[in-house]
């Protein structure tokens, strides 16, 4: 006679689906308004991300005055770990992130 058997799921990791896409992105491209950069802003820039680190590769982008579009790749020593609180900061800062999860 068969038995059958109630299915198992096995859960390694629960998370909310707002929060899939900051998580698992594998780059996130920063952009920067043009009229902000200085010395100071772009200490806080890279503080910022220094507080949230991980594997999120960056990428920079910004819009000249000649609405020029500059886009900078940060060095592979800079990832960061994606989260909506770091886009928060940012947001903040008049800066917009834009998470890529694809290579």
């Amino acid at each position: 006679m068969l038995r059958l058997t109630e299915p198992t799921l096995i859960v390694d990791e629960v998370m909310l689906l707002g929060d899939i896409v900051h998580s698992k992105a594998r780059r996130a491209l920063i952009s920067l308004p043009y009229d902000s950069i200085d010395q100071r802003f772009l200490e806080d820039i890279f503080a910022l991300l220094d507080r949230n680190r991980g594997k999120c590769e960056v990428y920079f982008a910004v819009n000249t005055e000649d609405n020029l579009a500059v886009n900078i790749a940060a060095s592979g020593a800079l990832g960061i770990a994606g989260s909506r609180e770091l886009e928060q900061e940012l947001a903040a800062r008049h800066c917009r992130i834009d998470w890529i999860m694809s290579n």
